[in-house]
């Protein structure tokens, strides 16, 4: 299945997925509860240098950059319209330091492998009645999903400009939403296929199910 790792020998990919999983909780709540323009750029200068020491391209975070940037100029106008500029350079600077630093644990650590760890962390919560399980298969499918979701986002908007239509939300939105209800149904065919049991021990891996460019292959 499609993975956002980049396998490299850093010290930042050989840290445990647990390690990097509670950092990333730990510095997102303190995102959320700091309101300082200046501590907000002296954390994404830190994440910035995570990115140089675990030898991430550039290229990947101009992708991401590319990926969120209308969000993001959104979310400054509208700040800008209801409160001011400085809330909204604020909010800019927390909601990029924190995809940038999710991106990170992604690019740094195997998908299989921090999905193993959160359900190990979930084993003792099986006496309250939560299928770990069940939650990590979830959690893969939804963290491997996101870059397919986003090519198929950029295959709708250069199919709509070949044929010299005007983008929009809305042309965007419809198309992407059938594509994904078609996928997702086509992974629901493959995980039958294979009498998947989320009761049972069955091992979360990168060869479970494999998404492809044409769609899903069980």
């Amino acid at each position: 299945m499609i993975s956002l790792y980049l396998p490299q020998d850093t010290f930042v990919h050989k840290l445990r997925p647990g390690v990097k999983l509670l950092f990333l909780t730990v510095c997102a709540t303190i995102l959320f509860m700091v309101s300082s323009i200046p501590i907000l750029l002296i954390f994404l200068l830190f994440v910035a240098l995570l990115y140089r020491v675990a030898k991430i391209p550039f290229s990947n975070v101009l992708k991401q950059l590319k990926a969120m940037s209308l969000f993001l100029i959104l979310i400054f106008v509208f700040q800008i319209i209801f409160k001011n500029w400085l809330t909204g350079f604020e909010i800019i600077l927390r909601f990029t330091s924190l995809v940038f630093f999710a991106s990170l644990v992604s690019l740094t650590t195997k998908v299989s492998d921090m999905v193993s760890t959160i359900e190990t962390w979930l084993q003792p919560f099986r006496h309250v009645g939560i299928n770990s399980s069940k939650f990590s298969m979830v959690l893969s499918m939804a963290i491997r999903f996101i870059p397919v979701v986003g090519k198929k986002l950029n295959e709708v908007n250069e199919a709509q400009r070949a044929r010299g239509l005007d983008t929009n939300i809305f042309a965007l939105a419809m198309p992407l939403i059938i594509r994904t209800i078609r996928m997702a149904s086509e992974v629901a065919e493959a995980l039958d296929a294979r009498s998947y049991d989320c009761n049972a021990d069955n091992s979360i891996s990168d060869d479970n199910i494999t998404v492809q460019r044409k769609g899903i292959i069980p």
